[in-house]
């Protein structure tokens, strides 16, 4: 992450990882958080943003925040969520339950139709070692769940169990989803 406060807007760009925002109105001091292709623009509101290879996604936990995604501009209030794929770079707006935002801080994570990539990537942030999908189609199929952060072997097979796809283990440093 990278801050930058001395002009007058409160300008954070997000380089890479997941950071939860609890901004402080300040209309003289708009807060912006750039990722990627996408500029997030609040004066006070809580909110998680997501950067991943797959793509980036901005949660709001109270409040309204407005986005712009390549040009094309979005409004998200409590409740609501905007993926952006990383290729092509399309915007999918969903609904999530505020008290679901950032349950990463408690060491889970819950998922609503996202892909199995999208999850593995969340993962791999906790995991020691690699995780590795075999094949893209299997990246690409859709789950809904709430995950274990905290014990990343249990949420991959909580993963792959629904899907028909099983976990193989071929050291405590490298885990296989085919």
């Amino acid at each position: 992450m990278d801050v930058d406060y001395r002009g007058n807007t409160r300008l954070i760009t997000l380089l890479s990882g997941e950071a939860l925002f609890d901004v402080v109105h300040d209309a003289s001091r708009p807060f912006q958080v750039d990722a990627d292709k996408l500029v997030v623009r609040v004066l006070g509101t809580s909110f998680d943003v997501a950067r991943s290879d797959a793509g980036v996604s901005v949660e709001v936990r109270e409040g309204a925040v407005g986005i712009n995604a390549n040009g094309t501009p979005y409004r998200l209030s409590a409740g609501q969520r905007l993926w952006l794929d990383a290729d092509p770079a399309q915007g999918r707006q969903s609904s999530i339950a505020p008290d679901e935002v950032a349950t990463w801080v408690t060491g889970q994570q819950f998922f609503d139709n996202a892909t199995v990539l999208e999850v593995v990537e969340q993962l791999r942030k906790y995991q020691s070692g690699w995780i590795v999908i075999n094949n893209k189609a299997l990246e690409q199929k859709r789950v809904t769940g709430l995950y274990d952060l905290r014990d990343t072997q249990r949420a991959l097979n909580a993963l792959a169990s629904p899907i028909g796809a099983r976990v193989e283990h071929y050291s405590p440093l490298l885990s296989v989803l085919r």
